[in-house]
């Protein structure tokens, strides 16, 4: 898949202020019996408070206020690495996020009346247009909790906040943006928020039984009830086709094995122990890398395309 340039994203959000009818949804959900979200429509009184949040936005993101996104990034394919600060992406219909986007359109179509907007469980703010084609999504607590403190609020004369109301805040941040069939994370929040960890195990599951199937390690019951733990699952995401085509060549192996000390013989990595399991997947992964100017193996939190700076 070609990654998304940050510009279109910024094309994006600059469009904002000539949107009309912009719409600020609380939303919840939770992964205890799959994905549930539930929005609840917020009203601003006077409705000018709506645009100078989504003026903030657009300032955060095309660098006229901190933070900004860095110029000429791009968006690269999810591999779980979760790494703040890195932008990632994955199309709506990929089955890491197809059923928790079915779940999220539909209750952005049925906004709920019931749900209480002040529950501890409401943990995301969405902005949309009435044509819901965009998404801006920020993964954070909209609520201010006082803690049973008394909380007033003026400038020379200040009036307490009564204990039936409630106090919203908001950050120009954003986790996540869904559009044209595409959402891009920028942090793990915004990740989280539509990848489950049974999804990545599942995703995780199938790219190991095809790694066992091609007979490149030695003890496979070993190696995958090792895919079950949560941590080496993730680092499964960042093996594709082309990198298990790759590693399909014995000369490819042999040369892995050397760099990074991995057992190998008789054409298979020795998964005999949890360590050499941890450290062939943290490989396979793209968790560990060669330090050109050292000359020896690094583990690294994820990896992406190497782009000279400008």
């Amino acid at each position: 898949m070609d990654n998304i340039p940050l510009a279109n994203v910024k094309q994006l959000v600059n469009a904002l202020p000539a949107k009309q009818n912009l719409q600020l949804i609380a939303v919840t959900h939770s992964t205890n019996n799959g994905w549930m979200y539930a929005g609840r429509m917020i009203s601003f009184k006077p409705s000018e408070g709506l645009v100078h949040l989504t003026r903030d936005i657009v300032k955060s993101c095309t660098g006229e206020k901190k933070p900004s996104l860095p110029d000429g990034a791009v968006a690269e394919q999810f591999d779980g690495s979760g790494i703040d600060g890195r932008l990632s992406y994955l199309d709506v219909s990929d089955p890491l996020v197809c059923e928790s986007w079915t779940a999220f359109e539909k209750a952005m179509c049925h906004v709920s009346r019931e749900l209480n907007p002040t529950s501890h469980k409401t943990n995301a703010t969405v902005l949309t247009s009435t044509d819901k084609d965009f998404y801006l999504i920020s993964v954070q607590a909209p609520f201010l909790s006082f803690n049973r403190r008394r909380v007033f609020f003026g400038k020379t004369t200040f009036r307490e906040i009564k204990e039936d109301e409630n106090i919203l805040t908001f950050s120009p941040r954003l986790d996540a943006i869904v559009f044209q069939e595409k959402m891009v994370f920028f942090s793990s929040q915004g990740s989280s928020f539509f990848v489950s960890n049974s999804a990545m195990l599942k995703r995780a599951r199938e790219t190991a039984s095809i790694v066992a199937k091609m007979g490149i390690v030695s003890n496979i019951d070993e190696f995958m009830k090792a895919v079950e733990v949560p941590r080496n699952a993730h680092w499964l995401l960042a093996v594709d086709a082309k990198r298990l085509e790759k590693i399909a060549k014995d000369k490819t192996r042999k040369h892995v094995s050397e760099v990074f000390g991995l057992k190998y013989s008789g054409g298979r990595f020795s998964t005999e122990t949890r360590g050499e399991i941890a450290s062939l997947l943290k490989v396979l992964g793209k968790r560990g890398m060669l330090d050109v100017v050292e000359n020896i193996p690094v583990e690294v939190s994820g990896s992406g395309a190497w782009k000279p700076e400008a």
